[in-house]
């Protein structure tokens, strides 16, 4: 299966690091569809996400409800936990309007980021992170999707530096 693959790719190239699966919107096709055709299935924990992937093998965690996940004070969501919208023209300031927080999120598989003062003179950054998926599937062909990744790096504990890269179709990064 390619999503364990890409489970154990990951963990051989990061051997000592947390690694944290968030569920988003797509993972809950699977348990949708099995409570809807055959219920008595749906609770089995060999048919459910982590264990079709073997994350427990892999030491990856598993984040099943809507609560973020914090890198140190960066709060981390999938993009779905404020329901709809596409995220308009600028992703990131549209979680930055929801979520009136730093934040970062990957729902939209398009690469932004907003930052905005508030009144306290904090300065928020959000975030909102491209995809590595196939970039023109079947059932939307026509997008603004584009490939990338981040990479945060918590300092003391708390603080962290975000760096955000889209990966061009050469393969280089910006």
């Amino acid at each position: 299966m390619a999503g364990e693959q890409c489970i154990a790719w990951l963990r051989s190239q990061f051997p000592a690091c947390r690694i944290i699966y968030k569920e988003g919107n797509h993972e809950n096709r699977l348990p949708r569809y099995l409570f809807g055709q055959a219920p008595e299935l749906g609770s089995l924990k060999a048919l459910q996400l982590p264990s079709l992937l073997h994350l427990e093998n892999y030491g990856v965690e598993w984040v099943a409800d809507k609560r973020p996940v914090m890198l140190g004070r960066l709060p981390v969501l999938h993009g779905h936990e404020f329901g709809g919208g596409s995220g308009g023209v600028n992703p990131a300031r549209w979680l930055f309007m929801r979520a009136v927080s730093t934040a970062m999120c990957g729902h939209f598989h398009r690469s932004s980021q907003h930052d905005e003062p508030s009144l306290d003179g904090r300065l928020h950054g959000v975030w909102s992170v491209a995809c590595s998926c196939h970039l023109h599937p079947r059932w939307m062909p026509l997008n603004k999707w584009g490939h990338g990744f981040a990479i945060v790096e918590i300092h003391d504990g708390n603080h962290f530096t975000v760096t955000n890269r889209r990966i061009l179709p050469d393969g280089k990064t910006v």
